[in-house]
């Protein structure tokens, strides 16, 4: 065997381990469905939910009766979450610097300041949160000189409204994003058969099958679930 041999050859196998390695081991993993049930507990951040490991109801330091129903909303209407960290120390968190919660197997994120819960779970996650729309005052004054005729009224102050807004979750990277078009196209970059398909299509018709294609997003990308 002469010396390009060998050399392609230790290529190949380099190649092939790295290829190799990089893959998924699917034997720690359990595909999610929709009988699936998150572990209860709080999530201090999104790291926690994509290991379904949060602090567990008993490592939890509160007032709250842990045999209520109710536990955990109680716990998330304190300014604190108080716990023990895996090496038994105490630690505490403010309770909105957490990002969520996890209660009879559904989660909840914090969210516009606001915990929401998660219907939809998959590669892509959707949940609806309401949002809250601020917006000045400002009056028509027809006496008024100046050069903007309109004024901010000092004795009402800021107005605000609030509407439902729908977002959805990359689970990938935890990111969370408006639920639109453009939005979608990002996450569906990842498949590209999927997205050429999408970006195909008119954007009126992009608009009116969001959920369709999100749903076929993570039926051809299952979200996998560390093994418990």
């Amino acid at each position: 065997m002469n010396l390009y041999c060998k050399y392609s050859m230790v290529v190949i196998f380099v190649i092939f381990s790295l290829l190799t390695n990089s893959q998924v081991d699917t034997s720690m993993f359990i595909r999610y469905t929709p009988e699936f049930r998150f572990t209860e507990g709080i999530y201090l951040n999104f790291e926690q939910v994509k290991n379904n490991n949060p602090v567990l109801k008993e490592r939890l330091e509160t007032t709250a009766d842990y045999n209520s129903l109710d536990f955990f909303v109680k716990v998330i209407e304190e300014k604190k979450i108080v716990y023990y960290d895996d090496r038994a120390l105490k630690q505490e968190i403010e309770t909105d610097k957490i990002w969520g919660y996890c209660r009879l197997g559904a989660l909840f994120i914090r969210y516009n300041d606001d915990f929401n819960r998660i219907p939809i779970v998959g590669s892509i996650a959707h949940f609806v949160s309401e949002y809250a729309l601020r917006y000045n005052n400002r009056y028509y004054d027809p006496y008024n000189s100046s050069r903007d005729p309109f004024y901010y009224d000092p004795y009402h102050g800021a107005s605000s409204t609030q509407e439902m807004r729908e977002y959805i979750i990359e689970f990938s990277t935890g990111n969370v994003m408006d639920f639109d078009r453009n939005s979608l196209k990002i996450i569906l970059m990842k498949d590209t058969s999927l997205y050429d398909e999408f970006n195909n299509l008119s954007k009126r018709k992009q608009k009116k099958m969001l959920f369709y294609y999100l749903r076929k997003f993570n039926e051809r990308n299952p979200l996998l679930i560390p093994k418990e």
